[in-house]
């Protein structure tokens, strides 16, 4: 079972630097407890993460509805001042925790030698729920702070699920401890017309077979004649091989068939992103576990910089979503089913969704998405669907999506 950690970072949208700091040291972490098998899947929000569609309340209530709903961690940082918005957003989460004792608050603020009332007022409240408040002098000591917070934060949703996970596997253990003492103290009737015992009186022995007395004379055969009227029967020859069949001399070398070769000539592959060329090199599993290898050229002629896969929708992008479908109705999704992606020699936590690459123009970058816990009976992945950001222009955050169907696998 696999731990889940979503953090919401909330302040001012002007501290840009500081939200890309925080999402670059929780991606990280989140490449080094998944190479120590500590599976988290830790996935970072802020107001970048919910678009720029419309909404008749605003996109603050879905901000908000995050903080209350979804969110294990909240981060606030401040440099200097409290805006009135990010003010409202701690309100809710400290309502929240107050209700719910979910999710944890956690408040950075720069050092000022100028003293700010609202953020005064702010520690103070933290105080009372014995929540975290820290200052930081750069961005140094604010890196430092945010890894031991989501160190502490990820050990502890670990701590909990393995606790979960533990009183589950006791109460199975209990259900089927029961289920036998049950059978054993109240056997089921086997049918053949003969009734239990009590536990407490001994079982009765069968009553012995009566001959049957006629008058009639039995007939002789070969079962009941004399034994010098049988003849002795010659026993057959032992052989420490079984003898080939004459008319079939390789009948009994089993045949050993090669994996079957497959064709990706089928294979339908569209992406969202023009210049992109995209090659599906192979589909292979091994055991429960399948891999989707291809490669993505970027041919528009100019490097592109700070892209990212994503796990979650957008608000207006809706069907960009990363997940695959197979041929027996099975869904895998990141953290799940979608182990991990392989980009180049660098692996990706797809529940991440701040991981940055880059494709350099005109060459060939490889891609490897491992799938877990794959039926034997599954023969094709029939849609492949992985969500990007920062690569299309044209729309919001430049999220694009790469489709890949009907893709055949070779056992």
């Amino acid at each position: 079972m696999r731990a889940e950690l979503k953090i919401f970072i909330a302040g001012s949208k002007a501290l840009k630097s500081q939200r890309t700091l925080i999402r670059d040291v929780a991606s990280n972490l989140a490449t080094d407890y998944e190479r120590k098998n500590r599976k988290v899947n830790l996935s970072v929000y802020s107001f970048e993460n919910f678009g720029l569609t419309f909404d008749k309340n605003g996109q603050q209530s879905n901000y908000d509805e995050f903080i209350r709903s979804h969110a294990d961690l909240v981060i606030f940082v401040f440099e200097n001042k409290a805006g009135g918005i990010t003010l409202d957003e701690f309100n809710v989460a400290y309502q929240t925790y107050d209700r719910k004792k979910r999710p944890q608050i956690c408040v950075l603020s720069k050092k000022s030698s100028v003293r700010n009332s609202d953020l005064d007022a702010l520690r103070a409240k933290v105080s009372t729920l014995n929540q975290y408040y820290n200052e930081y002098e750069d961005d140094t000591e604010l890196e430092r702070l945010v890894e031991k917070l989501l160190r502490d934060s990820m050990d502890a949703m670990l701590d909990k699920t393995a606790r979960k996970s533990f009183y589950k596997s006791i109460a199975m253990i209990c259900a089927v401890a029961l289920a036998v003492m049950l059978a054993l103290i109240f056997p089921r009737s086997s049918g053949s017309g003969v009734s239990p015992q009590p536990l407490d009186q001994p079982q009765a022995p069968a009553p012995a077979p009566q001959a049957v007395v006629t008058n009639q004379p039995v007939p002789q055969t070969k079962e009941n004649a004399p034994a010098e009227a049988v003849a002795p029967q010659p026993k057959p020859a032992v052989h420490a091989a079984p003898q080939q069949s004459q008319a079939d001399p390789a009948a009994s070398v089993p045949e050993i068939s090669a994996p079957k070769p497959v064709s990706y000539e089928n294979v339908s592959i569209r992406f969202s992103v023009p210049d992109m060329d995209i090659r599906l090199t192979r589909c292979n599993a091994s055991g429960t576990s399948a891999y989707v290898d291809f490669t993505m050229t970027n041919n528009s002629g100019k490097d592109v910089q700070g892209l990212s896969l994503a796990s979650e929708m957008m608000a207006g992008y809706e069907n960009y979503v990363t997940v695959v479908y197979d041929d027996q109705g099975n869904i895998y999704k990141p953290g799940g089913g979608i182990s991990s992606v392989k980009i180049a020699d660098d692996t990706f936590v797809p529940s991440l969704s701040a991981r940055p690459f880059a494709l350099p123009t005109g060459i060939p970058v490889k891609f490897r998405v491992r799938l877990v816990n794959v039926d034997e009976s599954v023969s094709e992945i029939k849609l492949l669907k992985m969500n990007f950001r920062g690569l299309d222009e044209g729309t919001t955050y430049g999220v694009s999506l790469l489709e890949i169907r009907d893709i055949p696998i070779s056992r």
